[in-house]
């Protein structure tokens, strides 16, 4: 394993480990060093996954022909049950069959506990096996499916989010145009005022020529018919200057009115506002007499 600080401990060991063929002193000292590598974590991770993938019927990797042989060793020697030093099993029977009655109920037994101890190493290996790649690919699986559902909510919320940041964005123009309107130091601004009326009627304007951005805010105004309507003139400078309509509006029951950011013509120099009543939906000259204006 490159980059691992441990010689004694290879990837050989780690296949080993990951099918619980190691002794328990080995067991505890590949553990010991799993705990501090990183890297050593990820050889296993992928040696398990492809013990999973075994399990699952998938062509698996080739496991380190160093690790294939300690297997086979380990297995030979755990399968191959001598009865004793210097006899084949044939001669080993026969010479249990010589022995006296004391002798040879100690041969038996001694060959029964060889006999019991292969058998524990079969049915363990036997048993556990074949589960460790179900589980672990029952485990890959639920990883797939919790990774598959997070991504969808990562998804959702991520296009939820873009979407309010593009309305905050808009919204966001719109106030700095508003305020820019409001403090620019070429707005120009201009008070309306109604005579005689107790208190009197006025209008603000705010005019930003190089962005054409406009603000009006009407207080105390009378209520009209049902069918009419104020609206709000740019009147130009210069002789002949036709006036330019800027939006119309109607007060509340406070007498309050308001016109933001209606469609103007830029870099126009401005001579007055003016406020006429006209018939809804406005008109395209103003209608006499004016009765709000100012400069």
């Amino acid at each position: 394993m490159n980059g691992m600080n441990r010689p004694d401990i290879s990837a050989e060991d780690l296949a080993l480990y990951a099918m619980h063929l190691l002794s328990d002193e080995d067991r505890f000292a590949v553990e010991q060093f799993l705990a501090t590598s990183s890297e050593a974590r990820q050889e296993l991770a992928t040696i398990r996954g492809d013990l999973a993938s075994f399990a699952m019927g998938v062509e698996m990797h080739s496991p380190p022909t160093l690790a294939r042989q300690r297997l086979m060793k380990e297995v030979a020697r755990e399968k191959k049950a001598v009865p004793f030093a210097g006899f084949e099993p044939a001669e080993a029977a026969a010479h249990i069959s010589s022995q006296s009655e004391p002798e040879t109920q100690f041969l038996r037994s001694y060959q029964q506990a060889e006999d019991h101890h292969v058998a524990e190493h079969r049915g363990w290996f036997g048993v556990i096996f074949p589960w460790v790649g179900w589980v672990a690919a029952a485990g890959l699986t639920f990883y797939a499916i919790f990774v598959t559902h997070d991504r969808d909510q990562l998804q959702a919320r991520v296009r939820r989010q873009a979407t309010e940041l593009s309305i905050a964005n808009e919204s966001a123009e719109r106030a700095r145009l508003v305020m820019d309107t409001l403090t620019a130091a070429s707005t120009q601004k201009f008070v309306l005022t109604k005579v005689d009326v107790k208190p009197p009627a006025t209008g603000r304007v705010a005019y930003l020529p190089e962005r054409g951005s406009l603000l009006f805010q009407g207080a105390n105004l009378d209520p009209l018919p049902d069918a009419k309507t104020y609206e709000l003139w740019l009147i130009p400078a210069g002789d002949g200057a036709k006036p330019i309509a800027a939006g119309t509006f109607k007060p509340d029951r406070q007498g309050f009115a308001q016109i933001m950011l209606p469609d103007m013509p830029k870099g126009l120099t401005v001579s007055k506002f003016g406020v006429t009543v006209e018939d809804d939906g406005g008109a395209e000259e103003p209608t006499m007499p004016i009765v709000m204006i100012g400069q």
